[in-house]
């Protein structure tokens, strides 16, 4: 798999293959407000937020 390659408010991004949008928008210290996003927790749905937005 080829690595993930991205631009985000111009700024260019790459990571490896998989890097969610919030990952690499953290690596480029931009902020994107977040709900419960926590890197030790796979998304489960419990609160159901991450099931509105998929």
């Amino acid at each position: 798999m080829s690595a993930a390659k991205l631009t985000i408010e111009g700024r260019k991004f790459e990571g490896a293959p998989g890097t969610n949008i919030l990952k690499a928008a953290r690596a480029l210290e931009i902020d994107i407000p977040t709900f419960s996003y926590d890197v030790e927790f796979s998304p489960n749905g419990v609160c159901r937020i991450c099931k509105w937005f998929s």
